[in-house]
């Protein structure tokens, strides 16, 4: 689905999201899963993965265009 769906979506047990690709791709081999938590908190969109969680996800052009958004679970 594309991000606007996709965050339309979120609810209590899907908080997160992520790109299939980025599981599917260069992180396959990676055991911790790249998520987003969007938010209206100062500190934006929140990733989390490898260490903690980093605030101000920056998204790509690609990003913004990709349909392979999902939701994930905590």
């Amino acid at each position: 689905m594309n991000i606007c769906d996709a965050i339309k979506s979120i609810d209590m047990k899907h908080p997160y999201i992520t790109r299939q690709s980025w599981n599917d791709g260069i992180l396959h081999d990676h055991p911790m899963m790249f998520k987003i938590q969007p938010s209206n908190s100062p500190d934006c969109c929140i990733m989390y993965g490898v260490g903690k969680p980093g605030p101000r996800w920056n998204p790509t052009k690609e990003d913004l265009m990709a349909d392979d958004w999902v939701l994930v679970k905590p």
